[in-house]
């Protein structure tokens, strides 16, 4: 009689294409409006936070109240160099203040960090993006001071 549907999304356009290579917002964002056209369906907005999608994850939330869409996350904990734990402190520090309405978010950021996994993490994103021909900081500028 009802039929649900989650539906992985780390980000809106272009941040959920650089996290998720090959998919394509706009055909996201047209089969989520289909869906929601249809009285027996149900649809739910599934994120994992990571280092890169905690970064615009205020943008999934409010795409989300405007379409009137549930949505839901889960705290990426593996691998581990990818947890929002290790981002640099300026960077946690204000994402601590945006997201202070969400409990999960605050107690994660407010652990230790380990600089080795976040320069890491930010090697593997950058050979990712030799493979992909893509540029994480043009996606996401503010980590660019912080990688050595």
């Amino acid at each position: 009689k009802n039929i649900e549907f989650k539906v992985s999304m780390d980000g809106i356009g272009k941040y959920n294409e650089y996290i998720r290579r090959k998919s394509v917002f706009e055909d996201l964002e047209s089969n989520v409006k289909q869906v929601l056209n249809n009285s027996n369906c149900d649809i739910f907005i599934w994120t994992t936070i990571s280092m890169l999608s905690i970064l615009r994850f205020e943008e999934v939330e409010s795409w989300c109240k405007k379409n009137k869409i549930h949505y839901e996350y889960n705290i990426l904990k593996d691998p581990k160099m990818l947890s929002i734990v290790n981002l640099p402190d300026p960077i946690k520090e204000d994402l601590i203040e945006r997201f202070s309405h969400i409990e999960d978010f605050v107690s994660a950021l407010k652990s230790p960090r380990k600089e080795d996994l976040f320069q890491k993490a930010m090697k593997y994103i950058i050979s990712l993006d030799k493979i992909y021909n893509t540029n994480v900081f043009e996606v996401y500028p503010e980590l660019e001071e912080f990688v050595a």
